[in-house]
């Protein structure tokens, strides 16, 4: 089980990107993921970590660009104003939905997933710290 919630919590956070448009500033962006699995007998703790979304990422579109699991495919983005969202289809079967509201310099929202007839919730948000290092 820690490698399926390891594995889907990469997954998301590389997609975390995805919620960012061409508005979004680059930089290093501080992450908080909260992840919820109905049944389990502990709630699981919430998991930070940071991630560089540089210029030329934005600039190329590359903030759709799922690099860290490529088992994984974003499908049905839909971005209008302040927002976007998503389907998740992975060759394991888990399959997701997403939406995220983000602004220049956050973004927040979450995805819900189901894997072998498990539902999770992960809970993302977003805020830059300062430049890429």
């Amino acid at each position: 089980m820690k490698h399926i919630v390891l594995g889907i919590i990469a997954s998301v956070t590389s997609l975390a990107a995805l919620a960012a448009d061409s508005r979004m500033q680059a930089g290093l962006y501080d992450y908080t993921v909260k992840m919820e699995i109905p049944g389990m007998p502990f709630a699981m703790p919430a998991q930070k970590l940071q991630h560089c979304l540089t210029q030329a990422d934005v600039d190329q579109g590359k903030q759709y660009d799922n690099q860290q699991n490529k088992d994984c495919e974003v499908k049905n983005l839909k971005q209008s104003g302040n927002s976007a969202s998503f389907d998740l289809a992975c060759k394991d079967g888990t399959t997701g939905t997403a939406s995220y509201t983000f602004t220049g310099d956050s973004m927040s929202g979450k995805t819900v997933m189901t894997k072998e007839g498990h539902p999770m919730t992960i809970n993302m948000s977003a805020a830059r710290s300062g430049d890429c290092k």
